[in-house]
């Protein structure tokens, strides 16, 4: 019978943390080639609601692996990109400035709201108020694929990097006792040194 037994730890946080990134990652990509097999061949006019719906998302989603949350151990940097055939660390600055200017904070003249007085002037009426709203939220499909390749590349990235984790996690696991580890009832705390002290053996032996 299988069963499960949670543990705790350095390790197993940071493994937690890179299975979280790689969750988000898994969504952006997803997300950005749904898109790009939407508006492949549409003019950025013909974007509907679902289209920005997706593109938003997808920049919010990919972002949130560089945040430096406070208490995380695991997140990805721009320099990531400098080994990129595809993309370069520069277009995620591209990619970045609109997701803080645009998306999250709205802090420049791609999020533009413009107020005016609806006048009729041969009876020399005030008729009311006007707005009109001009927003960036479309993207050309060409942005879209090199985003896609980004967010590959860096997928690839924490896959490297959550298998190195588990190996170092479950060489420890394997050198326990199975009737041990049966019997935890709770989730159990695994100090850093033992499993590090365990990889340190294999690489003596």
């Amino acid at each position: 019978m299988h069963a499960s037994r949670n543990i705790e730890g350095v390790h197993a946080e940071l493994l937690s943390d890179m299975v979280s990134v790689q969750t988000d990652l898994k969504f952006t990509f997803e997300t950005l080639s749904l898109l790009f097999e939407e508006v492949e061949n549409t003019s950025e006019h013909d974007w509907t609601l679902t289209h920005k719906a997706l593109w938003n998302s997808a920049l919010i989603s990919f972002f949130k692996c560089f945040n430096s949350t406070k208490g995380r151990r695991y997140k990805l940097n721009r320099d990531l990109f400098k080994k990129s055939n595809e993309g370069s660390p520069e277009f995620f600055d591209i990619m970045k400035d609109l997701r803080d200017k645009h998306i999250a904070h709205s802090e420049n003249g791609l999020d533009v709201t413009k107020i005016g007085l609806a006048c009729d002037f041969q009876s020399g009426e005030i008729l009311g108020l006007t707005s009109l709203s001009v927003r960036r939220d479309t993207e050309k499909p060409e942005n879209i694929h090199t985003f896609g390749a980004l967010t590959k590349f860096a997928l690839d990235k924490v896959g490297i990097d959550i298998d190195s984790t588990q190996e170092l996690i479950l060489n420890w696991a394997r050198k326990q006792d199975i009737k041990e580890i049966e019997s935890w009832n709770n989730s159990r705390y695994i100090a850093e040194d033992a499993i590090t002290a365990i990889t340190s053996d294999r690489k003596r032996g």
